[in-house]
């Protein structure tokens, strides 16, 4: 997965903005566990949102399960 996240990383390096990979929860608990000391191995909920940039060939995970967009979607259909 590495290899996949720079070679998305440095194909979108010079165009700015976000770019949105989608995996399932058992591939990306993997994943974590081999690239950060952050994750601690608790599965993540479906539809969380965990945060990787990559920077100068450099991959660096900023925030783990988050469910910021889900608990701003259920509000907005309250």
């Amino acid at each position: 997965m590495t290899k996949e996240i720079k070679h998305i990383g440095k194909t979108h390096a010079n165009k700015g903005g976000n770019v949105l990979v989608v995996s399932s929860g058992m591939s990306i608990n993997q994943y974590l566990s081999g690239v950060t000391d952050k994750y601690k191995g608790t599965p993540l909920k479906n539809a969380a949102v965990t945060k990787i940039t990559y920077k100068n060939g450099k991959v660096n995970v900023n925030s783990i399960g988050s469910l910021h967009y889900v608990n701003k979607g259920a509000k907005v259909n309250n």
